[in-house]
């Protein structure tokens, strides 16, 4: 019994390790497809018809690179006050939003995923400054169905029933084998969940800290994340 005891803290052990290591491996590769994603659009924003800040020059480029881009459902420019037009048609003001006031800072972001002013779907913004010389004149667009976070996660997981999933610093999914999860923007730490234990797994642990948590969803099974 003492040898059986020991060999389960051992293996435990080895997986809680492993999880944790898994865990920034895939933070890392999201990284990376993100930064490839920003250098096309910081190469594309780099192009003299978009500093000169004139929509009808920017627009011809955009719905070329649109096209030859396909990771983007439509490309868009935002002036300084936060009005933006996009290669679809549409348009609204994302002025309030942060990634838009980050890329007027003069920084290269991706937003969490967001409710889209635009057409209230879920999507994924990615934002670069549009410089003149030394100045930001404006903030390139580019927007991508909030979904595309899962298809990156479903290549992700533990072993041979693992799967991985994003949530938020608020509890938010981002990501989700399920993307009804997705789309539904259900929290964790919303007691009507039903993924509040591991709100409360995270809870007990502490917010900010890195470590393996266990929790069961209610159905007898202890899971590890």
């Amino acid at each position: 019994v003492v040898a059986y005891i020991n060999g389960a803290a051992a293996v435990r052990e080895q997986v809680e390790e492993a999880l944790q290591m898994q865990a920034v491996q895939a933070s890392e590769y999201l990284e990376a497809r993100f930064a490839v994603h920003l250098s096309v659009l910081e190469s594309i924003a780099a192009r003299p018809e978009l500093a000169g800040m004139d929509w009808a020059a920017q627009e011809a480029v955009l719905r070329l690179e649109t096209e030859r881009t396909s990771q983007f459902l439509a490309l868009g420019v935002a002036d300084p006050s936060g009005a933006a037009r996009y290669t679809d048609g549409t348009s609204a003001n994302i002025g309030g939003r942060t990634h838009f006031q980050k890329a007027m800072a003069g920084q290269s972001v991706v937003s969490d995923v967001i409710v889209s002013i635009v057409d209230s779907s879920l999507v994924l913004i990615y934002a670069v400054p549009i410089r003149s010389g030394d100045q930001v004149v404006g903030v390139l667009v580019g927007r991508r169905d909030g979904r595309v976070l899962s298809d990156i996660t479903d290549e992700l997981g533990f072993g041979e029933h693992g799967w991985a999933y994003i949530v938020g610093q608020d509890g938010t999914f981002f990501a989700h084998s399920d993307r009804t999860v997705v789309l539904q923007q259900d929290n964790i730490f919303d007691a009507a969940s039903p993924f509040y234990a591991v709100g409360e797994a995270v809870q007990r642990h502490g917010l900010g800290r890195v470590g393996v948590i266990r929790y069961d969803l209610g159905d007898g099974l202890t899971r590890m994340a």
